[in-house]
This record gives C-alpha cells, sequence and structure tokens, in this order.
C-alpha cells in the first residue's frame, strides 16, 4: 500500500510538471489501475468485510421518521453558520426559533473540528436530498482550497478557532492536534464520498503536510497543541480519549507517520454499578472517534472499543438515575453527561470512575450521539427532549430552535444554554446516520490511509475475549450524590481545652468520632501501578472559642516540589468550609481553604488559609510531629474568625493529595466533595460529651 501511494505521488507530480493529453492521461491511469488493483482491492474488501460483519440498527417506520426530523433540524445549523466564501464554520450561533433574525457570523468564532464535521455532514445531505450534490461539491471545493492555500498553519496543523472571515487565530488559542485530525477525518471522508479528483488531491494535499513527528516534539506520543508564546503544550494524548481517531491519522499517513509505539498510550480500566470500561468520565471522549471509525467486531490487543462506550454508555445513564433524589432533570429518559455549557459556566460533566461532575445538567447529545451504543435508550431520550410536555412547559419552547436541540439544559436551576455547538450538532447529525444506515462509517473505512492505520495499531476482528483483557487491573472510585450527603457529629469539650493543654497521646482524642479517609474514597485514578499505601485518620472536637481537628497522616513517602502559593501540588491536606452550609465556591463570602503541607525536609508544616491570606494564617495554631510512618498534626481554628460563632453546623470537607514518584498525576482522596458546585459534608455541633 505505501508503495502504491508513493507511486501515484510521483505520477502526480510528472503530470503536474509535463504537458500531457487526455489520451495519455487515461492510459497512464489504467496501467496505475493494473499495477495496484490487486493491493486496493484487498484493501477495499477488508475494510467491506469488516463493516459488513457488524449488525445494523433497524428502526421502525414512525421511529425512522422522527430522526429523519432530528437530523434535518440540526443539518440546518451547517448551512445557517458555514461562511460560503471560505467553509468556515461558527463554533456556536444562538438557537432562536426560525421565525426570528438569521445568523451573524460576528457571534462566534470558527472551529477547525467543526469544519471536519460539517465536511462529513454535507453528503449526509445529498443523500438525505437536503443539500444538492452541486451546491456540497462547491461548498466542499471552497473548504479545502481555503484552508490549503489561505488558512496559517504550522506544519499543516490548524488553530483551534479562528476569524470567521479572514481565517487568522481567535482568541489567542492553540494550533490544535485533536480539532486538526477531526477537520481531515471529514476533508478525506468527503474525498472518499464525492470521488472528485479536485477535492481529492485537495485532501491528500492537506493529510500529507501534516507533520505528525513535529508535534511529538521528540516524545513518544503527540502533543495536544502549540503556541507561538509558548511552544508545545506539556500535555500529551499518553491516555485513552477521543485521540484514538488522531493516531489512526498518524498511523496511517501518507507522509511523517508515528511510530505504532505511540498506540501503546495509557488505558486504565474502571467499574461503576456492573459496567467496566476505559475510564474518561465525558461521554463525548468515547463518541467523537466512533463518529467515523468503525470499531464494531473489531478489537486490538488492549480492548473493543465499541463494546467499550456503550459500557461507558450505560455507566452514564446508571449514574443519571442514582442522582435523580438530588436533582429533579434526571430521570429515565432525560440524562447524558459530556462537555456541555452548564447554568454558570462551561463544564467537562461526566460520571465516575474518576471524579465525576455533576449538578443536573443534561447535554442532549450525550444520549443522543450514543445512539449507535445504546439505539433504545438513546432514542427515548430524544423523543423525551422533543416531546416532553414537562420540559415544553418548563422552558416555553428554549430547548428547540432552528438547529434543534440547544446545548444542554437544567430543571432544577431553570436553564436552557441560548446556543447550538458545531461540535455537539454535528456528531449528534452524523451518529444518528450511522445508527440509521451506517453510511459515514461505511465510506470512510473504505479510505486505505485509514486501513493501514487500523492495521498499524492491530486491530482484528473481535474473537470474543471480552472487555477488559484478563490480566487487567479495574478501579472503582467514590461515586457521590448530593442526597446522600454525609454528616459528622463533632463532639463538645472543656473550654479549659486548649491547642497547648494538648499533644498527641492525650487520651481525650479517643473519645472523637473516627473519620478514615482512605483509598474506599479515592476520587482519582492514576497511571497503575496505583499505590494505595495511604490513609487519614480525622477526629475533631469543639468549644464555644475553637474547633480542634487531628490528623494521623499514613504516608512513608512524603513528596514537597512546589513553592508555598502552590503546596496544594504537592503532599498536603485540605479543609474546606462553608460557615453557611452551603456548597463551596470561590469567593470569599463565607469560603475558607485551609491547607496543610510537609516542606521538603517533613520536619516542619507548610500552613495557609488560601481564601483571605494572611490575615486568617496568621489566626491558625498548629502541631505537627513527623512520624515514621508518615506525619501527625493538631490544629486549632477559631470559631469568630471563620465565621462559626452561633454557629450548630455548617459545610466541610476533607481532601488529600498523595503525590508520588510512579504517578502521572496525584491520587485525590476526599470525604464527600462532589462536583462543579463542590457540594460538602454537614460537621453539625452536638452537645454530646
Amino acid at each position: 500500500m505505501k508503495k502504491m501511494r508513493t507511486a501515484i505521488q510521483e505520477i502526480g507530480f510528472f503530470f503536474r510538471t509535463h504537458k500531457c493529453c487526455r489520451r495519455q492521461w487515461f492510459c497512464l491511469l489504467l496501467a496505475l489501475c493494473a499495477i495496484f488493483a490487486p493491493a486496493f482491492n484487498s484493501s477495499q474488501a477488508l475494510a467491506a468485510k469488516s463493516t459488513s460483519e457488524a449488525t445494523q440498527i433497524v428502526f421502525s417506520a414512525e421511529d425512522d421518521a422522527f430522526l429523519d426530523r432530528v437530523q434535518k433540524q440540526t443539518f440546518r445549523y451547517f448551512i445557517d453558520c458555514t461562511n460560503p466564501a471560505n467553509g468556515l464554520v461558527m463554533d456556536k450561533a444562538l438557537n432562536l426559533p426560525a421565525d426570528k433574525p438569521g445568523v451573524d457570523f460576528a457571534h462566534s468564532a470558527a472551529t477547525i473540528a467543526g469544519v471536519g464535521f460539517a465536511l462529513t455532514v454535507y453528503p449526509v445531505g445529498v443523500e438525505r436530498g437536503w443539500m444538492s450534490r452541486e451546491t456540497a461539491l462547491a461548498l466542499t471545493r471552497t473548504t479545502l482550497k481555503f484552508f490549503k492555500e489561505k488558512m496559517e498553519h504550522k506544519h499543516g496543523f490548524f488553530y483551534h478557532f479562528v476569524d470567521m472571515k479572514t481565517g487568522k487565530r481567535a482568541m489567542n488559542c492553540e494550533i490544535s492536534s485533536i480539532d486538526t485530525a477531526i477537520f481531515l477525518a471529514g476533508a478525506l471522508f468527503s474525498a472518499q464520498y464525492f470521488n472528485d479528483r479536485e477535492i481529492h488531491e485537495l485532501a491528500l494535499q492537506l493529510y500529507s503536510r501534516v507533520n505528525w513527528i513535529w508535534m511529538s516534539n521528540g516524545n513518544k506520543y503527540v502533543s495536544m497543541g502549540w503556541t507561538p508564546e509558548n511552544g508545545f503544550i506539556t500535555a500529551a494524548w499518553d491516555h485513552y480519549s477521543e485521540g484514538l481517531l488522531l493516531y489512526i491519522l498518524a498511523l496511517g499517513a501518507p507522509k511523517h507517520q508515528v511510530s505504532p509505539d505511540s498506540w501503546d498510550f495509557q488505558r486504565v480500566w474502571g467499574r461503576y454499578k456492573g459496567h467496566t470500561y476505559l475510564i474518561n468520565p465525558p461521554l463525548f471522549t468515547h463518541q467523537f472517534p466512533q463518529v467515523w471509525l468503525d470499531f464494531r467486531g473489531k478489537r486490538d490487543r488492549y480492548a473493543n472499543y465499541f463494546e467499550n462506550s456503550r459500557q461507558a454508555t450505560l455507566a452514564n445513564h446508571a449514574f443519571c438515575l442514582d442522582n435523580q433524589p438530588s436533582f429533579k432533570t434526571f430521570a429515565e429518559n432525560r440524562w447524558g453527561l459530556t462537555a456541555c455549557i452548564g447554568p454558570n459556566e462551561y463544564q467537562a460533566y461526566g460520571a465516575p470512575p474518576n471524579p465525576a461532575i455533576v449538578d443536573g445538567t443534561v447535554a442532549p447529545a450525550a444520549a443522543a450521539c450514543s445512539i449507535v451504543f445504546t439505539p433504545d435508550l438513546s432514542l427515548a431520550a430524544l423523543r423525551e427532549y422533543y416531546e416532553s410536555k414537562l420540559l415544553a412547559e418548563n422552558f416555553g419552547g428554549r430547548l428547540i430552535g432552528r438547529f434543534g436541540l440547544s446545548d444542554s439544559f437544567n430543571l432544577d436551576c431553570n436553564f436552557v444554554a441560548s446556543e447550538a455547538f458545531a461540535i455537539n450538532q454535528g456528531p449528534m447529525l452524523l451518529m444518528i446516520e450511522n445508527a440509521r444506515s451506517g453510511f459515514v462509517w461505511k465510506n470512510f473505512m473504505k479510505i486505505p490511509y485509514i486501513t493501514e492505520g487500523m492495521q498499524k495499531a492491530g486491530f482484528k476482528k473481535d474473537g470474543g475475549e471480552g472487555n477488559p483483557p484478563a490480566n487487567a487491573v479495574v478501579f472503582e472510585t467514590a461515586a457521590y450524590v448530593p442526597h446522600r450527603r454525609p454528616v459528622y457529629e463533632s463532639r463538645k469539650i472543656s473550654e479549659n481545652f486548649t491547642l497547648a493543654a494538648t499533644d498527641f497521646a492525650d487520651p481525650a482524642w479517643n473519645t472523637a468520632f473516627p473519620m478514615v479517609i482512605d483509598e474506599k474514597l479515592s476520587q482519582t485514578i492514576v497511571k497503575p501501578p496505583l499505590r494505595m499505601d495511604f490513609w487519614i485518620l480525622w477526629r475533631m472536637f469543639y468549644n464555644s472559642k475553637s474547633l480542634f481537628f487531628r490528623f494521623d497522616v499514613h504516608d512513608q513517602e512524603l513528596r514537597a516540589n512546589s513553592p508555598d502559593e502552590k503546596m496544594y501540588l504537592d503532599d498536603s491536606l485540605e479543609i474546606y468550609i462553608n460557615s453557611r452550609n452551603l456548597p463551596f465556591s470561590w469567593s470569599t463570602d463565607h469560603n475558607f481553604q485551609i491547607i496543610l503541607s510537609p516542606d521538603a525536609s517533613g520536619n516542619e508544616l507548610r500552613v495557609k488559609e488560601f481564601m483571605k491570606g494572611e490575615l486568617l494564617t496568621k489566626s491558625l495554631q498548629w502541631k505537627y510531629e513527623r512520624v515514621k510512618t508518615g506525619y501527625r498534626v493538631i490544629m486549632e481554628i477559631p470559631r469568630k474568625e471563620f465565621e462559626l460563632v452561633d454557629v450548630d453546623h455548617f459545610a466541610a470537607s476533607i481532601a488529600a493529595h498523595d503525590v508520588n514518584a510512579n504517578a502521572t498525576v496525584d491520587v485525590k482522596f476526599n470525604w464527600f466533595f462532589p462536583l462543579p458546585s463542590m457540594m460538602m459534608a454537614e460537621i453539625r455541633l452536638s452537645e454530646l460529651f
């Protein structure tokens, strides 16, 4: 296959540099086909076979008509929000009713990934009769020409966001490797579908100039991006993610291919409610690659990624149902956690394992894009979003606009996102199409470069090995739900009790209620091998003047590499307090954050109150002792300074970071701390003594 592509490129160069008549073109083309037909046909046959072995979903006529309606409405985004002069697509647009004023290109920058989705959407529009073939061809040519001739790039990679009219960098964003990969997937798909010489040449030129080796920056894995100000982004595609698509493209590329070793990225298995899957909480990370890549009936030596994504979706659904008593948004057919706009800001909503981010916000695309994995659940969710009287009554038609479903909604906050986003509308339309016809998969998997990339990654027919592999370690993390908010009863102690009068041998501490923070409360999974040789025994007393906290920390490997202002990056303890018994926020009102961290020697304790600074830090008193197995701390927190006078209960959380030499990130242990609103446990100041 590689020889064939080399020959094609050389012959193409010959024709560009020599004048040939049509007859010469035709004869040479026939010769080329005769030479390479066996290799090309075998790769096509392999792709076709693997696709045909997977069972296509069959919808009823009524359901199919409904899905057609959803797709057609979503399709309008890529008509109204695309600049016909250059093919650039708005990142987001106000999802107003159809009778309201049209789209203003000044509302948003363009998204490179959105263009990749658009280039894939146009052929669907042609096939479904929503767009003429001539219009789609012209717009595709315009787009690819603009990207080839006028778009600023770095070794073939494009900026994440650009100006809708000029294509110039917007918002000081990065050159993005994944957004470029999504654009390339769309370009290659359009070339495969239209079978147009000019489109094919433009797509191949854009693909060929991408230097995956450069973006790896001398490392094993491809960097997430680059900026002219700071160079390469430290984070790389070194873990299971939407980067699956990037690596298939980089492995099969006509030039600058990465080594097959790059496919050996981190894969960590987790489990929730009996569903086992590769950890990456937001659903889009499982969905985006499979807009184009047909993983049905296939696996590499690590996983069957289609089945993996099905399990991730089922776990996401289960977690939403588990949170029904906490959030009225969730119901059997109202579910789906993925990155979207929330009531306050953008959030990467997701389910456990790893920190669950949930506040009752549902992104319709989360369920819709999983329709290939969970057709019944996803179809029921789509019908709920379109047909529910409850949603119509609460939102008054705001959930559905000219582009179909808006980005997100939250019944608890009476919130509906005002906009639709290209990177949600595109995958939603395309995954529905794959569920209905397999159209995107059938075309994309015929591309020889993709076939080569899949082969280098080691894909084969799934022989029933199952997920995960037999020797894989499966992790579970604490799954917090607000309606099960824990309560700690703190005992009252004598008014004569002071920090000066107590020590670590004081028997009074044995009468306090103990709270153990250990691996059962682990909230972050790190790169294996995961060392869980860590736990905290926490106890608390109070009197009218002060709170008294004691921590016995078992941690034989103390690490402190950060300055005091960033000691939360080292081995540390955090005490979060909201004196009004409300969720913690990063405002200064009623919120406090005390951080304790042994210094580099381990012999001294660094202490700082981070919310209000030096004044409150000076009001704290503590005793610290290094022991063989870790360290111990007794801390006195004055009630007056921390707004806890005349308060018999307040919100608090104890968090700990265990930073180990063999971990890529720290392990975080929390006593109840769900995100993004940081709902904490309740401490009650009991009169028991």
